[in-house]
C-alpha cells in the first residue's frame, strides 16, 4: 500500500501512526481467530501485493490491499485482487464483498 502511494507522492495510509497501531492491532486480534484473512502475491522480482480481508461468516470482505508499482501493461492491483478471489472461491467462501466505493477494476472483476 505505502509503496504504491508513495510512488505517486501521496502519503498513504500507513504514514499515520495512530493508522499502523490500529491496523497492526487488527491483525493480531483478529487474525488468531478467523474473523480477518491476510492474503500474498509474490513474483519472481518479490511481492507483487498484498489483500487482507474481514470474515464474516461465510463471506470474505475485502479491507486493505496494495501492490508494488509496476510499469507495463499488467496491472499488479486487478491480479492481486482477482487471485485473493479466487484463492477465497477455493476455500469454500460463498461472497466476496469489495465493500465500499465505485471503481472501475471493482466493475471489472465482478
Amino acid at each position: 500500500h505505502q509503496a504504491r502511494w508513495n510512488a505517486v507522492g501521496m502519503p498513504g495510509s500507513y504514514a499515520s501512526r495512530r493508522f499502523r497501531e490500529f491496523h497492526l492491532d487488527l491483525v493480531h486480534r483478529l487474525v488468531p481467530i478467523g474473523a480477518m484473512g491476510m492474503f500474498r502475491v509474490t513474483c519472481p522480482d518479490g511481492i507483487l501485493g498484498c489483500a487482507q480481508v474481514f470474515i464474516d461468516n461465510n463471506r470474505a470482505l475485502l479491507y486493505q490491499s496494495g501492490w508494488s508499482p509496476r510499469e507495463g501493461d499488467s496491472s499488479p492491483g486487478l491480479i492481486v485482487d482477482y487471485l485473493c478471489m479466487a484463492a477465497c472461491c477455493e476455500r469454500g467462501f460463498d461472497h466476496f464483498d469489495f465493500m465500499a466505493g465505485e471503481s472501475e477494476y471493482k466493475r471489472r472483476l465482478s
